[in-house]
C-alpha cells in the first residue's frame, strides 16, 4: 500500500480515512491549527497483537522443550517393568499451565507499561505545543505594546529616527522603508496580492517639537504603524536579518582568527604602524603559525567595521537631542603620475574627535573645484552618507589653500544642496604648520637666523669637550634661565619680526612703538650675542623647532591613517608640555 493511501485518525476528532485526504479536513474542520495525525487504532491493536502472538508462540515452544527434556530424563532414570507399564496411567501435565501463566502476564504487564509511556509522550507533546503558542502569542502580544508605546513617543519628525529600517530623504521629502526595497520583489504571491508598487514609501512632513501635531504628521504616523504591522514588512524584515546574519556567521566562523586579527589591528593603531604594517603583521602571524583564517577575512572585517560606524552616525545623540554633527578634509595626493584625493571623516565619538580614513579616489581634473567637490561628495556617498543626511550633519571642513582659492565652498554647497552659510571651510591646521617651517627653513626670508647659527657655532667651540659639550652648556646656562627670558622677549623677538618676512602693517606699527633717539633694534651688541645666556636662549628655541619639525614630517606623510597622525599630534604636545615643566621647575629653583 503506498504512503498516501495509509489509513489516519485525525488529532482533534475522530475523524478516520486516507493520507492524503487529512490536510484537506483539517483546513476545513480545524482551521488555525497545527496539520497533526494519529495512528489509526485498529492498526494499533494489529500490530500489538502480532506482538503478543510472537510472545505466546515463544514461550510455548520453550515451555515444550522443558517438557520434552524432563520426559527424557524420567525415561533414562527409571526402567519400568512391563506390569507396571500396562497399568501406569500418565496424568496431563500441569506444567503449561503453570508455566504460561507469568509469561502472559508479563508480556501484558508490558504492553500496558508502553501504552502508558505513549500517553505520556503524548500529553508531553501536547503541552510544549501548547506553551509554544502561548509564548508566541505573548512575544506578538509584548511586541505590539512595545510598538505602540513607540509610536506614542514619537512627537516631531526628529524622533522618525527612532525607528529601524527606514531612510529618510528630505530633499525629496520621501520616507522609504530599506528592507522592503530590497526584498519586497522576491515575497510570495499571496503577500504580493493586495500590495500597491509604491509599498515601503511614504511622503515625509516637517514637524517641530513644541507646535501641536498636524493632522499629516498623525496621518504618517499612523501608515508607518500599520506598516509595521504588515506581514510583507515582517517578511522583509526577516530575509533582511538573515542576510545580515549570514555575514555574521561568517565572520564568526573562526572566532580564533577574528580575536588574533583585532590584537594585530589595535597593535598597528596604538603603536602608529599604518595599514602596510597591518599586512606584516599578518604574514607574521601566519610564519609563526597562529590562525588568521584567510586574508579575505580581514577585508570582511574592516567592511564590517565601517557599517557600524555608519549605523552609529545615523541616529540622534541621546545627551544633546540632534543630529551629531560630521567634519570632513580631503587634499590631492600624486602617485605613480596618478592624481588621487584623499578624504576623511571627523565625527565626535565618546567625547572625542575620531578622524575616519575614507577612500583614496582617482581626480578626473585637479583644477576644477566643483570635479574635486563632486569627488569629495561621491566618497561620502560610497561610505553609506546620503546627501540627506550630509544636509543634516555636515559642518565645516579644513582643506589647504589651493582648495579655498577655487571656492571649494561653494561647489560643496552646490552639490550637496545647501547654503554657504552653513558650511565652514577653513585652513587645515598642519598644512599651516608646514608653511611655518618651511619659511624659516627658507634663509632667505630669515637671514638673521643664519648669522646667529654661525655667531652661536663660534661660541660652542670654547666649550667642546666631547660628546656631553652641549649638556653641560645646558646646566650652566639653567642656572639663570630668567635672563635668557628677558632676553628672548625683549631683544631676540623684535629682532626677528623686524628682519623676517612679515606684513608692511606689522612693520609700520613697530616703527611707530619706538622712539627717537633709542638704539637700532636690528643691532645687537657684541655682549649679548657673546653671552652664554643667549646661546642657551637659540637652543632652546632649536629645541622647539626641531620637535615642530618632527611632528610636521609625521603628519604630512600620505600614506599614513588617521590615527596615526593623532598619534604625532599628541606626541608633540606631551613634548612640549615636558619641555615647559621642566623649565618652569628649574626657574623656580633659581629663584629660590
Amino acid at each position: 500500500m503506498y504512503l498516501s493511501k495509509e489509513k489516519v485518525t485525525c488529532f482533534y476528532c475522530d475523524w478516520n480515512g486516507r493520507k492524503d485526504k487529512a490536510k484537506d479536513h483539517c483546513k476545513k474542520h480545524h482551521p488555525g491549527k497545527t496539520f497533526k495525525l494519529k495512528i489509526v487504532e485498529n492498526n494499533m491493536k494489529k500490530f500489538f497483537q502480532k506482538q503478543i502472538n510472537r510472545e505466546t508462540a515463544r514461550t510455548t515452544d520453550v515451555i515444550n522443550d522443558d517438557i520434552q527434556k524432563q520426559e527424557e530424563q524420567c525415561s533414562t532414570v527409571v526402567s519400568p517393568s512391563p506390569s507396571s507399564l500396562s497399568n501406569f496411567h500418565v496424568s496431563p501435565p500441569s506444567l503449561t499451565s503453570i508455566c504460561t501463566s507469568p509469561t502472559t502476564n508479563s508480556v501484558s504487564d508490558q504492553l500496558a507499561l508502553v501504552m502508558e509511556q505513549l500517553k505520556k509522550m503524548t500529553n508531553a507533546i501536547d503541552q510544549i505545543s501548547l506553551e509554544k503558542t502561548k509564548v508566541q502569542l505573548s512575544s506578538s502580544s509584548s511586541q505590539s505594546d512595545d510598538l505602540e508605546q513607540m509610536f506614542q513617543n514619537i512627537t516631531c519628525s526628529n524622533d522618525l529616527y527612532m525607528l529601524k529600517y527606514l531612510e529618510t530623504n528630505s530633499q525629496l521629502d520621501t520616507i522609504t522603508c530599506v528592507s522592503c526595497f530590497k526584498f519586497k520583489k522576491q515575497a510570495p504571491k499571496h503577500l504580493l496580492s493586495t500590495i500597491k508598487p509604491s509599498f515601503g514609501v511614504f511622503e515625509y512632513f516637517k514637524q517641530d517639537l513644541h507646535q501641536i501635531q498636524s493632522q499629516r504628521f498623525r496621518s504618517l504616523k499612523r501608515n508607518l504603524k500599520l506598516h509595521y504591522e504588515n506581514k510583507l514588512h515582517m517578511w522583509c524584515v526577516e530575509e533582511d536579518e538573515k542576510v545580515k546574519q549570514e555575514v555574521h556567521d561568517f565572520i564568526r566562523k573562526n572566532k580564533k582568527a577574528g580575536f588574533n586579527i583585532g590584537r594585530a589591528v589595535l597593535l598597528c593603531i596604538q603603536n602608529g604602524l599604518g595599514g602596510l604594517k597591518f599586512v606584516h603583521t599578518l604574514n607574521l602571524l601566519d610564519l609563526c603559525g597562529a590562525s588568521i583564517g584567510t586574508y579575505r577575512h580581514s577585508r570582511w572585517f574592516f567592511q564590517e567595521l565601517r557599517s557600524s560606524m555608519v549605523t552609529f552616525m545615523k541616529p540622534v545623540d541621546p545627551i544633546t537631542r540632534q543630529q551629531r554633527p560630521i567634519g570632513i578634509t580631503f587634499d590631492k595626493v600624486t602617485l605613480l603620475k596618478r592624481t588621487l584625493q584623499v578624504t576623511m571623516l571627523v565625527i565626535m565619538i565618546d567625547g572625542q574627535l575620531t578622524p575616519i580614513y575614507l577612500k583614496s579616489s582617482l581626480c578626473k581634473t585637479e583644477l576644477s573645484g566643483e570635479e574635486l567637490a563632486a569627488n569629495c561628495v561621491h566618497v561620502l556617498e560610497s561610505f553609506g552618507l546620503t546627501k540627506s543626511m550630509l544636509q543634516d550633519k555636515l559642518t565645516g571642513g579644513a582643506v589647504v589653500g589651493a582648495y579655498i582659492h577655487m571656492n571649494i565652498n561653494e561647489h560643496l554647497c552646490n552639490n550637496i544642496g545647501i547654503q554657504q552659510n552653513w558650511l565652514t571651510i577653513s585652513w587645515d591646521i598642519a598644512h599651516l604648520l608646514e608653511l611655518a617651517i618651511g619659511d624659516i627653513q627658507n634663509q632667505k626670508k630669515f637671514n638673521w637666523l643664519q648669522m646667529i647659527i654661525k655667531i652661536c657655532a663660534e661660541m660652542m667651540k670654547k666649550y667642546s669637550y666631547g660628546k656631553h659639550s652641549q649638556l653641560r652648556v645646558y646646566e650652566t646656562i639653567l642656572r639663570n634661565w630668567k635672563t635668557l627670558y628677558v632676553l628672548q622677549e625683549k631683544d631676540d623677538v623684535n629682532m626677528a619680526l623686524s628682519h623676517g618676512d612679515i606684513s608692511t602693517r606689522t612693520r609700520q606699527k613697530l616703527d611707530a612703538q619706538q622712539k627717537p633717539g633709542d638704539k637700532n633694534v636690528d643691532s645687537v651688541t657684541s655682549r649679548q650675542i657673546k653671552s652664554l645666556d643667549f646661546v642657551c636662549t637659540l637652543l632652546g628655541l632649536y629645541d622647539i623647532y626641531s620637535i615642530l619639525v618632527e611632528a610636521s614630517l609625521s603628519v604630512q606623510q600620505v600614506n599614513k591613517y588617521p590615527w596615526e597622525y593623532d598619534y604625532s599630534i599628541e606626541y608633540l604636545q606631551e613634548r612640549l608640555t615636558k619641555s615647559k615643566k621642566n623649565k618652569t621647575q628649574q626657574l623656580y629653583h633659581d629663584d629660590k
